[in-house]
């Protein structure tokens, strides 16, 4: 739906996303100290939901790069630490 969007993306984004990525955008503001209807605002969100998507999305790449056959407890709680560090980089360096 993203790459080729139909008619069933406006309900989804309607009644899902767009609520979702609200009031994450409005946790971000907060914590920033920025207009949350400001496209730069908007867009600091989507940048941050994106380093944690793309860990979902590249699952294989980062099984062959790391040399891992799956991904168990253990290498959830580092992906879960390396996001942690990334995230409060951002964060903190947004402030």
């Amino acid at each position: 739906e993203q790459l080729v969007p139909t008619e069933a993306y406006s309900l989804i984004h309607q009644q899902a996303l767009s609520p979702l990525l609200t009031r994450v955008n409005r946790l971000l503001a907060l914590y920033i100290g920025l207009d949350p209807t400001l496209p730069k605002t908007m867009l600091h969100t989507h940048a941050i939901l994106g380093e944690v998507l793309s860990f979902r999305l590249v699952r294989e790449t980062i099984l062959r790069q790391t040399g891992w056959d799956r991904i168990g407890k253990q290498e959830y709680e580092i992906i879960s630490n390396t996001l942690k560090v990334h995230i409060t980089l951002l964060l903190d360096g947004l402030r």
